[in-house]
């Protein structure tokens, strides 16, 4: 394979593609447009870093460093815990390719893991949901407070 290097790499995001910084704004603007959204996340020191809900448990998510290296990866959406668990992350290796070649932005490939190129998507076998979580707790609290002035009273 002639120009492409196989390095290894992380087995849960894509690292293969790179783009001229000058197409960053572009990129960004053309994923918005297509419903990509501003996920909760953390600072990696990504230009922008956004996602779009792939069906109901899981999220597409790209973000794009100041040098133009795209990180991807495919993972359970937000609304669940299983986010934060990283054995259900996978490389967003195929995504990535069809966007760039979709909005024809010229882009870099240097193969970093053979798990990326032949990744599969591993969806939790079920899902817990945050909100479920959080209101359940707070519901707690206020039954909790509401015997505690029930039986306060006496």
């Amino acid at each position: 394979m002639e120009g492409i290097t196989i390095v290894k790499g992380d087995q849960y995001h894509c690292n293969c593609f790179s783009i001229d910084t000058r197409y960053i704004a572009s990129l960004r603007q053309q994923l918005l447009n297509e419903g990509y959204f501003v996920p909760m996340q953390e600072d990696h020191g990504q230009v922008f870093g956004l996602a779009k809900n792939l069906d109901n448990t899981m999220q597409f998510h790209i973000k794009v460093m100041p040098n133009g290296r795209i990180e991807a990866e495919i993972e359970p959406r937000t609304d669940y815990l299983e986010h934060l668990n990283q054995q259900y992350s996978s490389p967003g290796h195929h995504y990535v390719k069809e966007l760039l070649d979709r909005y024809r932005i010229p882009h870099g490939k240097h193969f970093h893991s053979l798990a990326c190129m032949f990744g599969t998507i591993k969806k939790p076998e079920t899902t817990t949901s945050v909100a479920g979580i959080v209101g359940g707790f707070f519901a707690s609290i206020v039954i909790l407070g509401l015997l505690n002035a029930l039986f306060s009273e006496e």
